[in-house]
Order: C-alpha cells, then structure tokens, then sequence
C-alpha cells in the first residue's frame, strides 16, 4: 500500500546554529512494470543527472533502476488454473492460486490439482490406502520429506526413494514460464534431473527457453528483452563516464564496484558493450583502490562479484578479466602487507 514518508535535514555551523529542512514523499509499490516506459523513464533521469554534473543523481538512479530490471516484464499466469480446480494466479504470479471451494490441495500459489475433500484424510490417524498420517494414497495432501510413500505421487517433494519421500530435485527460481527446467553439473554439462536434488551443491537448475523468450525464467518476448539489454547497456555507460570524472577515495570506489556489480547481476542480459563499459569501470575502481586501499572486505567482494558476473556472461575477454583478478588479488595483498 501507499504510505506517507517525511525527510529532513538538520545542519549545523561551526557555532552550532541550525536550521532544518524537510519534505514529504509518497512511496509507491511498483508493479507490472513495462520495459520501455521504465528505460524512458531511466533515459530522461540520467540525462538530467548528467547535465546537471549530478555524480550522485547517476548512481541513485542506477542503483533503484538495477532493482526493478528484472520485474520490468509481464508475468504470464497458467493457463489451465480452472481445469485443476484453482482460482486464477494472484497479481505477479506465474502459478495458480487457491483451491476452488469446496475442493482441497496444496495451498496456492501452486500448479497442483485440487480434489474432493476425503473424510479419513483429516482423522489423525493412518488408515485407508494412506502411505503415511493424512497423507498419501488418495488423499489430497502428500507427504512431506521423511514421511512414508510407495509412489512419488505420494510425496510433495514428488520423490519416493526407499519407501520414503526423499529431498526434491532443485527447482528453477520463479520456475520457467513457457520454457523448462534443467539442471547442470559444475562444467556447465546438461545432467539427469534425478541426480540434483536440494542437498547436492555441485549443481544447478536453469530455465531452457524456447525460441523467442529470453531471461532467467523466460519471461521477456524479443522486444522486452532487447529494451531490457540496451537500458543495462546505456546505464553502465552512464557510469563510466561518471566515474571518469569522480575523486579517487574508498567511498567512490566502494560505490562503482556496488553499482557494477547490481546491473551486471543478470550475466544473459548483458552485451559486449555493456560488458567493455564493466570492465572499464571496474579498471578505474581498482586503480583508485591501488592508492587509498580496499574500504573493508566489501569492495573487494562486490569486484568479484562483478568479474564473475562477466565471465558468465561468456562476453568478457579473458586478457580484460585476468587482468582484473591480477590487480584485485596484488591490491587484496597490499592490505595484507600494510596491515590493513
């Protein structure tokens, strides 16, 4: 909901006469954002941000902007929500909602079939063709992890190993939309679903798109996610030409490699220039942190974080990157040698 937020500022002079300042904002939830509008709305706020010689007006915007890149799309609902006996999916989501009373299931949102409601299913005890209490067999509710089954239907986790409901297999974050869900081993190999599940670290699940739809969960069409690349393109040019001109201190540098590390947070929507806009703006942040020193772990951790954001973008040359990893591993040993 909208709320009322007042700001103020009080300052002092050197004989402690004051005098304050302050303003009041509504704060909005923005939703079902629209790729474009929110790259004109970007475009038009750094270009007065650049006229205006604003160094902090182009990272403030940067930073709310990288927040809201990846929900500036629309969400597409399931569309069979009626035939599984659910109520439509909920604002910004892709899986239905509620059973439709007086049916039962999982509670939403889910893509899991709602049925009749069974007497004996709600009784406490195990009975009927029930593989654990309440759960299994014919009843609507499955089993949980560690609870009997005899089949995968039986279980949430939808993995019956044993006689019982095993770990589930790793899902895609915010599952795949019009795509599916696959999973890969440490080399970046396609692996059979069954061997990564939620207690193995040494893989991952990623959305497989089909053609036209891009994103982490497919959920751009070709004109969203062209606006999508261009608006992270154009913003971390912004930032380089901005930090051409900032002073060398630890707060600057902290601030490049914050805001670097945001809007190169989605390696697939990078291009080779907002790649090469990265790694100079990375190469002016260790330069300056060549003289004043990393400010903590956290720059440090943020330029890393960056770096392998581009190596996963598969768009970096590797002379840019080695370079990067060299100066940020002789910087990291400096400290270590001055007693930082």
């Amino acid at each position: 909901e909208n709320s009322s937020l007042t700001i103020f500022v009080r300052v002092y002079d050197q004989l402690s006469a004051n005098d304050i300042a302050y303003t009041s904002v509504i704060v909005s939830t923005v939703s079902n954002l629209n790729a474009k509008e929110l790259a004109n709305t970007t475009d038009s706020l750094i270009d007065d941000a650049l006229a205006s010689a604003n160094t902090e007006a182009v990272f403030q915007v940067a930073n709310a902007v990288s927040s809201l890149l990846d929900s500036a799309t629309t969400v597409i609902c399931n569309p069979n929500c009626t035939s599984i006996g659910r109520l439509t999916c909920d604002s910004g989501e892709s899986s239905c909602g509620k059973c439709i009373s007086p049916l039962v299931g999982e509670d939403g949102p889910s893509d899991e079939e709602c049925v009749e409601e069974i007497g004996s299913c709600i009784d406490g005890v195990k009975g009927g063709n029930e593989t654990d209490i309440d759960c299994g067999g014919d009843c609507p509710l499955k089993c949980i992890y560690g609870e009997k089954c005899l089949v995968a239907s039986d279980c949430k986790t939808a993995r019956c190993v044993g006689g019982t409901c095993a770990l589930p297999i790793k899902t895609c974050d915010g599952g795949c939309g019009l795509g599916s869900c696959v999973h890969y081993n440490q080399l970046d190999e396609l692996l059979k679903s069954s061997l990564c599940d939620e207690g193995n670290t040494w893989c991952t699940a990623k959305c497989k798109c089909p053609s036209g739809r891009y994103g982490s969960s497919c959920e751009y069409d070709e004109e969203d996610w062209a606006t999508q690349q261009s608006l992270r393109a154009s913003i971390l040019s912004a930032l380089l030409e901005t930090s051409k001109s900032m002073d060398a201190n630890q707060e600057s540098t902290n601030l490049q490699a914050a805001t670097c590390a945001s809007i190169t947070s989605n390696p697939e929507a990078l291009t080779e220039s907002s790649v090469a806009a990265s790694v100079d703006i990375l190469f002016l942040a260790l330069n300056a942190s060549a003289s004043v020193g990393f400010d903590g772990d956290d720059t440090k951790n943020l330029v890393s974080t960056s770096v392998n954001n581009l190596i996963q973008s598969g768009l970096a040359d590797d002379s840019d990157t080695g370079k990067l990893i060299d100066n940020l591993a002789k910087i990291s040993l400096q400290g270590v040698v001055t007693g930082e």
